[in-house]
């Protein structure tokens, strides 16, 4: 969730409540990454 962050700039899984959020990322659920504008190495 950091790193998505810090690539993004923004919150992973954005529009959401936050106990959804936390809810997925503690069920290892992650924002996918194919939007994403960053090279193939950060991704």
């Amino acid at each position: 969730t950091v790193w998505y962050e810090l690539l993004c700039g923004e919150w992973p899984f954005r529009g959401q409540p936050p106990e959804a959020m936390i809810w997925q990322v503690g069920k290892g659920i992650k924002q996918t990454l194919a939007n994403l504008q960053a090279s193939r190495e950060v991704k």
